[in-house]
């Protein structure tokens, strides 16, 4: 596994990205199951949905903020 860190416009759909998945939590990795640019959402951010077990997180993301991402599950 080699992560990279990128911005919103180079992401992928199915690959993993490391975000904070709630209040005060650690930051945990999560695959990206859609991804929607900001003509989709409505204002200048990107929107994506990640899946956590059973859970779905929608998140709003500035064009211009750099995540760790990565192609495979990061085991």
């Amino acid at each position: 596994m080699v992560p990279m860190s990128i911005t919103p416009p180079g992401m992928s759909v199915g690959w993993w990205i490391e975000l904070p998945l709630g209040e005060d939590a650690e930051p945990t990795w999560a695959p990206i199951d859609v991804l929607l640019d900001p003509s989709s959402t409505g204002d200048d951010r990107w929107a994506v949905r990640v899946r956590r077990g059973r859970d779905d997180w929608w998140v709003k993301i500035h064009p211009d903020l750099w995540f760790p991402v990565c192609d495979v599950e990061p085991t």
